[in-house]
């Protein structure tokens, strides 16, 4: 099947909204409609940064459009599972936070914009209470 070609991943503060499941499904089969006429995509970033929605303002229905350079919101994306290892050689040396860094890889790297599934949940992760390092 062509949901389990992806892995989903998650940041340790998103929120679900409601419909999230019928609502990922949807957009998994928006992502093979988009890859037949389109080519491969390796990351769908499923969250779009409260304060970046602007650049998206025309968008009234879920769309999958390429991803300008330095968006920022890693709150929830998909990763293809063929291409993790990709992924992990790109996060392999951290230069920018992670959503920049994808962003300015070479991986097919694609924005769901006019629907929201997930949120911020504005709680202040443990490594930013802590105030740790990025990079580990």
């Amino acid at each position: 099947s062509h949901t389990t070609k992806y892995a989903v991943i998650f940041e340790d503060d998103v929120i679900l909204l409601p419909y999230f499941n019928e609502n990922l499904n949807n957009i998994i089969n928006m992502i093979c409609d988009y890859e037949k006429k389109n080519g491969e995509i390796d990351i769908v970033n499923l969250y779009l940064h409260r304060d970046q929605k602007h650049f998206y303002k025309t968008a009234t229905a879920p769309q999958l459009l390429k991803a300008p350079i330095g968006l920022i919101g890693t709150q929830c994306y998909l990763v293809k599972k063929s291409t993790v290892q990709n992924v992990i050689n790109t996060l392999n040396t951290f230069e920018n936070p992670i959503d920049e860094q994808l962003s300015r890889s070479n991986l097919n790297y694609i924005h769901l914009v006019g629907q929201d599934i997930v949120d911020s949940g504005d709680i202040p992760s443990y490594i930013q209470n802590k105030s740790l390092s990025r990079v580990f």
